[in-house]
C-alpha cells in the first residue's frame, strides 16, 4: 500500500504517524487516569459513608430507635451521589431507609446488585462491648453482652453513578477534543514540512514525466542546494542531451524516410507488375509505369478517377465483365485474388491476360485507408500454357491427337455408350510398307509421308470423329455416332485413300496401304485397354492375312480369340517375370559315342507356375513372348537364376571335367540382336562366380542364319570366356550346310523331326547320318533330340551320333532336384 503513495504522502505519513500515535497514547493515558479517579473517588465516598454510618447506627439498631436512625441516615443522604441508605437488622430486613419511592423499588435495586448505574456499599453493624449509661441491652435483640464481634445489622449505601458517569463523559469528550485539536495542529505543521521537503522532488518527478513523454524542451528551476540541487542540474543536462539527440535522430530519420521513399518509388517504377493504389473510396491515387503501360492511362490522367474507369476487366473464360471488388477489399478488409484469369482492356482497346491481387492498406491504427492492386501480364505465359497443353495432347509431327488424349476420348466414348443409346466404332490403322520408305529415303521422308497421308485420311472422315496418331505408323479413329454399317464404309474409304495415295521423294515414288482393325464400341468392353487390345488384334489379323485390308471384330472370331489369348499370356508373363513365377527345369544330355572326353550335361528348360500352382509348359507362353518381344527379358531371367542356383549348389569357381556336369542355356534371336545382352551375360558370370566353361549356349539355326554377323560376334566373345555353343534345330533351314562352316559352334543339335522318324523314314536317316559325318569331319559333336525309345536310341548310335536327349533317356525334372540327385548338397 505504501508503494502506491506519492512521496509527499509518504513524508507526511512518516512525520505524522509517530506524533499521532504518541499523542493518542498520552491522551488515552490522561483520560483513563481522570475516569479512573472519578470512579475511585466515588467508591471511596460510598465506602466511607457506609463505614461511618455502621458505627453511628449501633445504638439505634440495638435500641430499635427508628427515629434516631432515620435522622442519622438522612443526615448522610444529602450528598447528590447517594441514592439511598438502608439500615437493616442482622437478617438484613430493613429497619429504616431514605428512598422516597418505598422499599419495593429499593429492594429491586439491592437485589440486582452492582450494575452500571448503581453501586452498593455494605458495612456490617456489630455490637460494641462498651457500657452505655442509660441503656441496658435487651437479650432479645441478639448477641451476648460483652461479645465485641456480634453482628446486629447492616448499613447499605447505594451510590448513584450517573453524576460520575457524566463527569467521566465530560473528561473523555474534552480529552478527545483536545487530542484531535493537537493532532490537527500537528498534521498541519507536518504537511507544511512535507510540502517543503517534497516540493523539489515533485518538481523533479514532473519534469522527468514530461521528458518521458517526449517534452524534451522543458527544464526545472534550480531553487535548492545539496543533493536535490545537483539532481535538478543533472536532469536539465540530461534533457538537453536528449533533445539534441532527438533532433539529430529526427534529421537522420527524415533523411532515411526520404531515401526509403525514393527507393520505394524507384522499386515501384521498375517493377514489371502493374501497381495501382486507391483511397478508401476506390479513387486512384497512384499508378506505376507498368500499370500505365498495361492500362493505357498516364498517372496524371488516371489520378482521382474511380478504379473501374481505368481498370476494365472481364473473365477470360466467360467474357463477363468483372465489377472489381473494391469494397470487399476496403470495407471487408479482405485480400482479393481471382482464381480465374482476367482480360484487361487497355485504353486503346488492346487486351491482356492478367493475374491480380488486391490488398487493403492500413494506417498505424489498423484502420483501412485504401487499397493496393497488383497485377501482371500473363499473356505470354498463358499462350505458352495453352501451347504446352496442346503439345501434351497432340502429336508434334501431324498435329493429330496423341495416344494419351485418344485413350481419354475413347474412355468418354465408352461412358457415352454405357449411359446413352448411341453407337460408336473404333478404327485401328497400321500402314503397310511404311518401313520401306524409312529404310530407302530416311526418317525425314517417312515423317513427310505421315503428314501428307494424315491430310488425305482427314478428308475421308467427319468433323466430329476423333483422329489420332498412336505412335510410329499407327493411327486410331473414333467414329462417333456411327453404326457398324456406316463404320465399314468409312473404313473402306480410309483404306482406299491409303492405297491410292502416291508419295514422291527425290525421284522415288512409293505405294503404301493400310491394314485396319474395326471394332464396335459396345457394352461388352469394360475398359479402354480392352478396346485398344481388341482393335490392335483385329489390325494384326488384317496385316497377317495379306495387308491392305479391313478385319471387322466379331465376338466369335477365332483369330481374335487366339490373338487375345496371346495378349493375356503377355500380361501373365510380365507378372511371372516380375514376381519370379518362372521355374527352372533340366533334361539330361548323355553321351553314347565311344569317343573319349565326353561327359554328361543338362539342358536348362523353362516352365511357369500357373494360378492354381500347376506347371505351365513353354509351348503355351513362348509364342506370345516371341510375338511381343519379351524373349530377351525371359533369357535374362533364365541366365541370372541359373547362375544363382548353380552358385548356391557350390559350383562357383569350379572348372568343367568328366565328374562335373555342364549346363546348356537357350538364347533367342531377340537376345542375339540386343546390344546390351552380351554385356549382361558377362556381368552375371562375374557376379555369380560361375566358370564359363560349365555353360553351353544354344541358338537355333534359323536365328543364327537370320543374324549371322551378330551371332558370330556373340559366339566368338563367349567362347573367348570359355563357354561352348550348340546350333539347335539343325537341318530345319534350307541352307544349313552352307552356313555351318561360318559358325564357330561346338555342337550340332539335329532337328528332332528327323530324329523321331529315323527308324521309318530313309530320308530322315540319311540326313542324320550326313550331319553326324559332317560333324566328325569338322570336329563338332552331334546331339540327337527327341530320342523317345530304345529303338531310336540304337539307330542314333548306329548313325554315329555323339549325344542323345529325349523322353527315352530322361524326362525333364526341376533343376534343384537334379542337383540334389547329383550330390550337390550345398544348395540352400
Amino acid at each position: 500500500m505504501m508503494k502506491n503513495l506519492n512521496i509527499q504522502s509518504k513524508v507526511l505519513l512518516v512525520t505524522l504517524l509517530p506524533l499521532m500515535i504518541t499523542g493518542f497514547l498520552l491522551s488515552s493515558f490522561f483520560i483513563w487516569s481522570q475516569i479512573s479517579g472519578i470512579s475511585t473517588a466515588l467508591d471511596r465516598k460510598g465506602q466511607s459513608i457506609a463505614n461511618l454510618l455502621s458505627s453511628a447506627a449501633e445504638y439505634g439498631v440495638l435500641s430499635g430507635n427508628e427515629v434516631a436512625l432515620t435522622k442519622l441516615i438522612y443526615a448522610s443522604a444529602h450528598d447528590p451521589d447517594i441514592m439511598a441508605i438502608v439500615v437493616s437488622d442482622k437478617q438484613d430486613q430493613p429497619i429504616v431507609h431514605t428512598h422516597p419511592s418505598g422499599w419495593a423499588d429499593l429492594e429491586k435495586v439491592i437485589q440486582s446488585g452492582n450494575d452500571r448505574l448503581y453501586k452498593i456499599f455494605t458495612t456490617p453493624v456489630f455490637y460494641s462491648s462498651l457500657p452505655v449509661d442509660d441503656y441496658e441491652p435487651d437479650a432479645s435483640v441478639g448477641g451476648t453482652p460483652g461479645a465485641a464481634t456480634d453482628l446486629i445489622g447492616y448499613v447499605h449505601v447505594i451510590v448513584d453513578r450517573k453524576h460520575a458517569i457524566a463527569q467521566q463523559t465530560d473528561v473523555l469528550v474534552n480529552g478527545l477534543l483536545i487530542t484531535a485539536i493537537a493532532i490537527l495542529i500537528t498534521a498541519y505543521f507536518a504537511s507544511l514540512m512535507a510540502r517543503s521537503v517534497t516540493s523539489p522532488i515533485r518538481s523533479l518527478t514532473s519534469i522527468t514525466d514530461a521528458i518521458s513523454k517526449g517534452e524534451l524542451e522543458k527544464r526545472i528551476a534550480v531553487d535548492t542546494g545539496g543533493e536535490i540541487g545537483i539532481l535538478q542540474k543533472s536532469i536539465n543536462s540530461m534533457a538537453t542531451a536528449l533533445e539534441q539527440a532527438r533532433n539529430k535522430e529526427t534529421e537522420r530519420a527524415t533523411d532515411a524516410l526520404f531515401i526509403e521513399k525514393v527507393k520505394a518509388q524507384t522499386t515501384l517504377e521498375s517493377l514489371g507488375e502493374g501497381v495501382i493504389t486507391t483511397d478508401a473510396s476506390g479513387i486512384i491515387t497512384y499508378l506505376n509505369p507498368a500499370a500505365e503501360k498495361l492500362t493505357g492511362w498516364t498517372f496524371s490522367s488516371a489520378c482521382r478517377r474511380p478504379l473501374h474507369e481505368v481498370f476494365k476487366v472481364v473473365s477470360s473464360n466467360t467474357r463477363v465483365p468483372i465489377d472489381y471488388p473494391v469494397y470487399d477489399c476496403i470495407n471487408g478488409g479482405n485480400t482479393i485474388h481471382h482464381d480465374f484469369l482476367l482480360t484487361l482492356t487497355r485504353h486503346d482497346g488492346k487486351e491482356f491476360i492478367i493475374q491480380d491481387t488486391a490488398t487493403p492498406i492500413r494506417d498505424n491504427y489498423e484502420d483501412i485507408i485504401g487499397m493496393v492492386l497488383v497485377f501482371h501480364d500473363f499473356s505470354k505465359l498463358h499462350r505458352m500454357s495453352e501451347r504446352l497443353a496442346y503439345q501434351a495432347s497432340h502429336d508434334d509431327l501431324t498435329g493429330l491427337l496423341n495416344r494419351r488424349e485418344f485413350e481419354a476420348q475413347l474412355s468418354r466414348a465408352l461412358i457415352e455408350v454405357n449411359d446413352e443409346a448411341t453407337e460408336h466404332a473404333l478404327c485401328y490403322i497400321d500402314l503397310d510398307q511404311f518401313k520401306i520408305v524409312n529404310d530407302t529415303c530416311g526418317h525425314k521422308a517417312g515423317d513427310e509421308l505421315l503428314k501428307q497421308l494424315t491430310v488425305e485420311i482427314r478428308k475421308k472422315i467427319r468433323n466430329h470423329d476423333v483422329f489420332a496418331r498412336l505412335g510410329g505408323d499407327e493411327f486410331g479413329i473414333i467414329l462417333k455416332d456411327c453404326p457398324m454399317s456406316n463404320a465399314e464404309k468409312l473404313a473402306a474409304h480410309i483404306k482406299d485413300a491409303a492405297s491410292t495415295f502416291r508419295f514422291s521423294w527425290q525421284q522415288h515414288t512409293f505405294e503404301i496401304g493400310a491394314s485396319i482393325g474395326l471394332v464396335p464400341i459396345t457394352h461388352g468392353h469394360a475398359t479402354t485397354s480392352d478396346l485398344m487390345m481388341t482393335a490392335d488384334s483385329a489390325c494384326y489379323i488384317a496385316k497377317d492375312k495379306g495387308r491392305n485390308r479391313i478385319h471387322i471384330y466379331e465376338p466369335t472370331d477365332e483369330d481374335i480369340i487366339q490373338r487375345s489369348g496371346d495378349m493375356q499370356w503377355l500380361q501373365t508373363l510380365n507378372k511371372s517375370i516380375d514376381n519370379d513365377k518362372l521355374v527352372l527345369y533340366s533334361q539330361l544330355i548323355t553321351p553314347i559315342s565311344e569317343t573319349q572326353g565326353l561327359g554328361q550335361h543338362y539342358e536348362i528348360l523353362l516352365r511357369m507356375k500357373g494360378i492354381e500352382g500347376d506347371i505351365v509348359q513353354p509351348g503355351l507362353f513362348i509364342p506370345a513372348a516371341e510375338r511381343y518381344h519379351l524373349m530377351t527379358s525371359i533369357d535374362r531371367w533364365v541366365v541370372r537364376n541359373t547362375f544363382l542356383t548353380l552358385a548356391k549348389a557350390g559350383l562357383s569357381g569350379i572348372k568343367a571335367d568328366l565328374d562335373v556336369p555342364g549346363f546348356s542355356l537357350n538364347l533367342s534371336a531377340q537376345s542375339l540382336t540386343e546390344n546390351s545382352f552380351l554385356d549382361y551375360v558377362v556381368e552375371q558370370f562375374e557376379d555369380s562366380g560361375i566358370n564359363p566353361s560349365l555353360i553351353t549356349f544354344e541358338i537355333t539355326e534359323t536365328a543364327a542364319i537370320a543374324n549371322l554377323a551378330r551371332a558370330t560376334e556373340v559366339i566368338e566373345k563367349l567362347k573367348q570366356l570359355g563357354s561352348r555353343f550348340s546350333l539347335d534345330d539343325f537341318g530345319s533351314g534350307l541352307s544349313s550346310f552352307a552356313y555351318l562352316s561360318n559358325l564357330p559352334v561346338d555342337n550340332i543339335k539335329i532337328d528332332g523331326h528327323f530324329v523321331r522318324d529315323i527308324a521309318d523314314n530313309p530320308v530322315s536317316r540319311s540326313i542324320v547320318e550326313s550331319v553326324a559325318q559332317i560333324g566328325r569331319v569338322m570336329g563338332v559333336k552331334t546331339i540327337a533330340e527327341f530320342v523317345e525309345n530304345d529303338y531310336i536310341l540304337q539307330e542314333a548310335k548306329d548313325c554315329g551320333i555323339d549325344y542323345v536327349q529325349g523322353y527315352g533317356i530322361e524326362r525333364p525334372r526341376p533343376l534343384k532336384d537334379i542337383l540334389k540327385h547329383l550330390g550337390l548338397t550345398r544348395m540352400t
